[in-house]
């Protein structure tokens, strides 16, 4: 094996690591407290329900938001397909019959994935925390797109997915929360960044059975980690405390093109974090 291959090996295998992807979250952390203004934003959002403590307001954050968001935003999106002239001064018939079929086909996914709620429950995110994320995939949520099944069956035969939205052979678009959103620090677009890390929260019973990871059959009890400060600004701490959940952290790796989920809170047999 020459030394550029064990070098690249090397870089894998720590670039792989949990440890490593652990602490990129943490820093990412940091990044978006000091520079985000990450420790207001459930402040905004409290203001924009009107909660504003013991003392009271007149609400003119509600009236800002209410105004702003329907004009940026369509109230029935749709997509409108414009064949390309190939020769000639007008486009073949062929094709303007083709892209009315695909403005069908467009209108009915984007229909069928809520794709208007999604997109305002983004847009209030962006004006709450100067970012909006919106996630998409196919046909499984957390599994392997070349695997996956209506729902995702575990391995008692119960569905280890619950998003509706989420369907078989299907496109789906979701939101994702801001706070558990991490790319590197000083990020300005996610096109430029090497990875991004997406934080999870699910139920343990449904890591355990879920047959794409390893290592969680005997996966118990409560495991939150960086969630914790995201918990307590949401009050929802004791909520947690008390149910069984599990935090997953969803890693893409663009620079060696892989995907993978590491649990920050498992130990394994050597000390290390357990990928999933």
């Amino acid at each position: 094996m020459s030394e550029a291959t064990e070098l690249r090996k090397e870089s894998r295998e720590r670039y792989q690591a949990p440890n490593f992807w652990l602490e990129r979250a943490r820093e990412s952390q940091r990044f978006m407290r000091e520079f985000g203004g990450s420790d207001d934003w459930m402040l905004y959002r409290n203001y924009y329900r009107g909660n504003f403590g013991s003392e009271y307001f007149y609400n003119l954050f509600y009236i800002y938001i209410r105004s702003i968001m329907p004009s940026v935003y369509y109230r029935n999106p749709t997509v409108i397909n414009t064949p390309m002239r190939q020769f000639g001064p007008d486009p073949d018939p062929v094709r303007i019959i083709g892209a009315r079929v695909f403005d069908s086909i467009d209108a009915f996914l984007m229909k069928r994935m809520n794709f208007k709620d999604v997109i305002r429950d983004v847009i209030f995110d962006a004006i709450c925390s100067s970012q909006g994320v919106v996630k998409i995939g196919y046909s499984s949520e957390y599994g392997d797109l070349g695997k996956a099944t209506d729902q995702m069956l575990g391995s008692d035969k119960s569905f280890v997915e619950h998003n509706t939205d989420v369907r078989n052979g299907m496109p789906w678009i979701a939101r994702t929360e801001p706070e558990t959103f991490c790319v590197p620090f000083g990020t300005r677009r996610k096109r430029q960044t090497p990875w991004i890390i997406h934080m999870i929260l699910r139920a343990t019973e449904d890591v355990r059975n879920s047959p794409y990871y390893k290592g969680t059959k005997d996966l118990a009890g409560t495991h939150l980690n960086l969630m914790q400060e995201y918990f307590q600004q949401n009050q929802l701490v004791n909520f947690a405390e008390n149910s069984d959940w599990t935090e997953l952290h969803e890693v893409y790796d663009k620079r060696h093109g892989t995907i993978g989920t590491y649990i920050p809170t498992l130990p394994s047999a050597d000390g290390d974090k357990d990928p999933l």
